[in-house]
């Protein structure tokens, strides 16, 4: 199967994961076109370097701006406004060469990442949504977790609902012990 692999660059935790199950794909004898941002981008290339049957696209991606541990909303909005020209003409570049290849995708998996998702959508193949995010839309909370700050909690949780909201299927990854999924996502 030809499959087109969508990874975000944001952190590391995307790619390690992605790069677990690339490895298996690929022993299943599957061709992948990967696109991914980020750090991510070279820490897959370098382990993939003398692979047959994935190739590799950078593209451009969002970004968290951090002041300590913790997210700077405001900076993460203004330095992706800033870039988010220069971002765009880079990813229909990507799509324009890709195109050109001629990898003519089965399926989509994305691992929070919308190039991908959007290509997929775009061209009515099924998107596979393999990530840990979604467990904030996809899943039952307790009190706990919903009010001890619930702004951060709904804007994060409206965050992860419109980054791939028509997907396939969705499979959660999760460290949780106990997550009963939602009747309402």
């Amino acid at each position: 199967m030809r499959i087109l692999y969508g990874i975000v660059g944001e952190g590391m935790c995307h790619a390690t994961r992605s790069r677990v199950i690339l490895e298996h794909l690929l022993a299943q004898g599957h061709d992948i076109h990967v696109v991914v941002s980020g750090r991510a981008h070279r820490f897959l290339t370098e382990r993939f370097r003398e692979r047959k049957g994935i190739d590799f696209e950078q593209i451009h991606g969002f970004h968290l701006a951090y002041e300590g541990n913790a997210v700077d909303l405001s900076e993460t909005v203004l330095s992706n406004i800033e870039r988010s020209v220069e971002g765009l003409l880079h990813n229909v570049a990507a799509y324009l060469r890709f195109q050109r290849q001629g990898f003519r995708p089965e399926l989509v998996i994305s691992d929070f990442e919308s190039w991908a998702y959007l290509y997929g959508l775009n061209h009515r193949l099924p998107v596979v949504s393999i990530d840990n995010m979604q467990v904030l839309d996809r899943c039952r909370h307790g009190i706990d977790v919903t009010d001890l700050e619930s702004f951060s909690y709904r804007l994060a949780k409206l965050a992860v609902k419109i980054k791939l909201p028509l997907a396939y299927h969705y499979l959660v990854t999760s460290f949780f012990w106990w997550c009963p999924v939602s009747r309402s996502a």
